[in-house]
């Protein structure tokens, strides 16, 4: 789906008018409505708006993932080399044969991660 679908979308979901949504972001309802018909495209910034006023990240408006929901945490490194959010993105972005061997890898890790440290 493309961005001004999804704007729309989004806002006849959040079941708010152009007039509203147009005053929260401090611009004219024909500017929403320039984005929701894909006339215009938001700035940056705007964009950020959008994301923050209906709770979903810029790449769910974008189209990157299709998960509509901000993750918390998603910027906490794991063991100072990556960060969630870098982890999740890999695999969204892997082929189904490269995302099948990180599982396999794992399943190694934790069976040896169990074995070096039994649970009585």
């Amino acid at each position: 789906m493309e961005l001004a679908a999804r704007l729309k979308q989004l806002r006849k979901l959040s079941g708010i008018s152009q007039a509203v949504l147009a005053e929260y972001l401090m611009c004219s309802s024909g500017t929403i409505s320039n984005y929701e018909n894909g006339v215009h495209s938001p700035d940056p910034e705007t964009l950020i708006s959008f994301a923050n006023f209906y709770g979903v990240s810029v790449d769910y408006l974008l189209g990157r993932t299709q998960r509509n929901q901000k993750l918390i945490g998603l910027d906490q490194y794991i063991f100072g080399l990556f960060t969630v959010s870098d982890l999740l993105w890999l695999g969204e972005n892997l082929s189904e044969e490269h995302l099948m061997n990180l599982v396999h890898l794992l399943k190694l890790f934790i069976m040896v991660a169990r074995f070096e440290n039994p649970t009585t």
